[in-house]
């Protein structure tokens, strides 16, 4: 029964009758997911900040690994949900105009994390980067949110 579980911060958006039109957008957006477990209520939402992007070519590699988060997501009864954060490749970025954007990036990156994790009211995130600006900006909005955290590296930095 509901009253039997732990409260989750997703029953901010998934709980009552004035939260319909918020399940209803959840239950379009997740429409492959049964949002609803039958005798637990709704099964916690876990954010995934990945840092794929086909502009990294250190990152290109990442779409498959986040194929196994969600997997592992799945097989611990929880939602996924994915989201691409920003990021700057410096090897690209150098010797131009472009490289003034690399070490601001950090911020962008933490308030992009922080910002899907509290409008949402996800329950837990993983983190899923490589690379030494986007590690340290998802790990800054990770702590901002103080909800439970996993960082799956993407390899070496």
């Amino acid at each position: 029964m509901l009253n039997d579980r732990k409260a989750l911060r997703s029953d901010e958006v998934t709980q009552g009758v004035t939260r319909a039109p918020h399940r209803a957008l959840l239950n379009v957006g997740l429409k492959k997911y049964n949002l609803a477990h039958s005798d637990l209520g709704y099964k916690p939402i876990i954010g995934i900040a990945s840092s794929m992007s086909d502009a990294i070519p250190g990152h290109t590699h990442l779409r498959h690994t986040e194929d196994e988060i969600i997997k592992g997501i799945l097989d611990a009864g929880g939602i996924p949900v994915l989201t691409e954060q920003p990021g700057i490749c410096d090897g690209v970025a150098m010797g131009h105009l472009g490289m003034r954007y690399s070490l601001p990036s950090r911020e962008i990156i933490a308030n992009g994390v922080q910002s899907m994790v509290n409008a949402h009211q996800w329950d837990g995130l993983v983190l899923h980067a490589n690379c030494d600006k986007i590690v340290p900006g998802m790990m800054m909005g990770a702590i901002r949110t103080n909800i439970p955290t996993v960082y799956v590296s993407g390899g070496p930095m």
